[in-house]
């Protein structure tokens, strides 16, 4: 949906992200190439938050792009020495952010690995979520329309869902638990291809190469609450918060270390 570059401030020597749209999507409801940008920058000024990616100056201009904080931490540093005391920390952050915007009445629409980015302060890495192009406001009375670009379709409920429930927090929730099942498949097995396959299976079968790949019984308990087929079951990202924290306490099991 957009190009992103690393740029620099010539005023100040500073690293920013310098978010570009592809003019391939001028032929996509919003119709101008500068629609999403500007609707992305417009949910950003209402946001202040830790675990959100932060504008950089006045963030958009028409003749440049949108200007962000450079990230340039990837969420697979989370899978980097198959930790899950690293995992704990990037998924406190993350539902973090995403309670601070469920909050104000927001949902992301298209949580994913992708869509989380992280930099160093002091000796942590902290992770904030981008890419709010497709943001808007809860909506339960919404029904989506065959032509509407409402996320990836590997992270986002079925459409059935959407029909019944419309817009809800429980979107984001759903994709969060996709996300824990993606970085635990690369973790245990570092091969794209094979993700992507599992990826692909049902939430079932999903949960149940999840369950077999051994991983800590709260983090297991997470996704699968998260992917729960009913979306009024799905826990509230300040629950997930609660339970993130409540995981990290139990990594510090040796067995888990």
């Amino acid at each position: 949906m957009a190009y992103v570059f690393h740029a620099r401030n010539q005023r100040t020597g500073g690293d920013l992200a310098l978010k570009i749209d592809d003019p391939d999507m001028a032929t996509l409801n919003p119709p101008s190439p500068f629609t999403w940008l500007e609707r992305e920058a417009a949910v950003l000024r209402h946001l202040r938050h830790g675990n959100i990616v932060r504008l950089h100056g006045d963030g958009y201009t028409k003749w440049v792009g949108l200007a962000l904080e450079h990230l340039p931490v990837s969420y697979r540093y989370v899978c980097e020495d198959n930790s899950y005391v690293r995992f704990a920390k990037y998924l406190i952050d993350i539902a973090s952010g995403l309670s601070h915007l469920h909050e104000r009445g927001i949902v992301h629409r298209d949580v994913k690995p992708s869509n989380t980015c992280g930099r160093e302060e002091g000796e942590e890495v902290i992770f904030r979520i981008i890419d709010f192009n497709l943001a808007t406001n809860a909506n339960p009375d919404y029904r989506p329309r065959a032509d509407d670009n409402w996320g990836t379709p590997t992270y986002r409920p079925a459409r059935e869902e959407m029909m019944r429930h419309g817009i809800t927090p429980t979107v984001d929730t759903y994709s969060l638990g996709k996300t824990i099942a993606t970085i635990v498949f690369e973790m245990q097995e570092g091969n794209s291809k094979k993700v992507e396959r599992l990826l692909g299976q049902s939430d079932e079968r999903i949960l149940l190469a999840l369950a077999k790949n051994g991983i800590p019984d709260g983090l297991y308990a997470l996704a699968q609450d998260c992917l729960a087929p009913n979306p009024r079951k799905r826990p509230a990202a300040i629950e997930i918060v609660e339970r993130s924290f409540e995981l990290l306490d139990d990594l510090t099991l040796p067995a888990f270390r």
